[in-house]
């Protein structure tokens, strides 16, 4: 279920291979297949082809990573930081952005140079970018898993909630002032404090992304406040962003 999205999130980050990539993409080639009782021989195109047209939208890591690290070396010479280009220019980044425009599947006669725009790689849904953020966060091949990735994380907060003897509220049904439906995942009440728990799980290429996550989802219910106080018959109420 997470094995996919930790592998491009790591190869993403360091300088790896074709080869490793390669070896990766058979590995789960081979897994894929074993999964739905495939024999070997099975056409991969059936694995990688989209959805749409019948197949599984498997994704190919050795096209996949060099796509998404060009186009964070094209955003980065879009910097507005004089500095930081110029540094650039002189590290000749345009031989590594070749390199990698070709190592994604890019002809050379049709590359275009770094510090011009550059058409990217799109997914399933129009104009949506195919980056590690998507992939974890908003790829529609990905939502089932993505739900049952966030139900177990509730499970598990429930569980251990009971094994500490708190009251758990699971997706309780509550409407604010304008009558508009809201269902917190978890609420964890012991004596007269309340603990409104919301779950998310982000990625994003920057160091506050999981504080403004936690805060998102914290500030997201604090219009609720006196419904969940006559919930659970509490004065005290805490809203925590769990991201």
């Amino acid at each position: 279920m997470y094995t996919i999205p930790v592998l491009i999130y790591l190869a993403d980050h360091i300088e790896t291979r074709p080869g490793p990539l390669e070896t990766l993409d058979l590995s789960i080639r081979r897994v894929v297949k074993e999964w739905l009782h495939l024999p070997p021989s099975t056409w991969d195109a059936i694995l990688y082809s989209r959805s749409k047209d019948s197949g599984l939208a498997l994704i190919k890591l050795v096209a996949l990573i060099p796509s998404m690290q060009a186009q964070r070396f094209h955003k980065l010479v879009q910097s507005s930081d004089e500095a930081l280009v110029s540094f650039l220019k002189r590290e000749h980044l345009e031989v590594v952005y070749e390199k990698l425009w070709l190592r994604a599947g890019g002809v050379k006669e049709s590359i275009l140079l770094i510090w011009e725009p550059i058409p990217v790689r799109e997914t399933i849904i129009e104009g949506e970018f195919e980056t590690s953020a998507h992939v974890i966060g908003n790829c529609p091949v990905t939502r089932d898993v993505r739900i049952k990735r966030h139900n177990s994380i509730c499970e598990i907060l429930s569980h251990e909630a009971k094994r500490e003897n708190w009251t758990v509220y699971q997706e309780p049904h509550l409407r604010d002032e304008k009558n508009e439906l809201y269902k917190p995942d978890l609420i964890f009440v012991k004596g007269n404090k309340a603990f409104v728990v919301d779950v998310t799980v982000r990625y994003k290429n920057n160091n506050s992304s999981l504080k403004e996550a936690a805060a998102e989802k914290a500030k997201k219910y604090q219009g609720l406040l006196p419904q969940i106080k006559e919930l659970t018959n509490t004065d005290a109420v805490e809203f925590v962003g769990s991201p």
